[in-house]
């Protein structure tokens, strides 16, 4: 795959942790160094799809704080 971006990142992070890679969806998401609300959601469905919840909270309550501070600043993800 010649380019990486924000929809390839997300697509194969989801493929591996459903074929039960998480720990190489882990090593992915670990790379990425534009960390849009979509990957860390893709990650935290996850972590709780592999029953490791306390990292997916981690990382909702993260997008939760991000959301709001965009919000704060008018300023919309899309």
């Amino acid at each position: 795959m010649s380019e990486r971006n924000e929809y390839t990142w997300t697509t194969m992070m989801d493929v591996l942790s459903r074929f039960y890679k998480l720990e190489d969806a882990v090593s992915l998401y670990e790379q990425i160094n534009e960390k849009y609300i979509s990957i860390k959601t893709t990650m935290a469905a996850a972590y709780s799809w592999h029953g490791r919840t306390h990292e997916a909270k981690q990382l909702f309550n993260g997008i939760k704080a991000e959301i709001y501070r965009l919000h704060k600043c008018g300023v919309s993800e899309n």
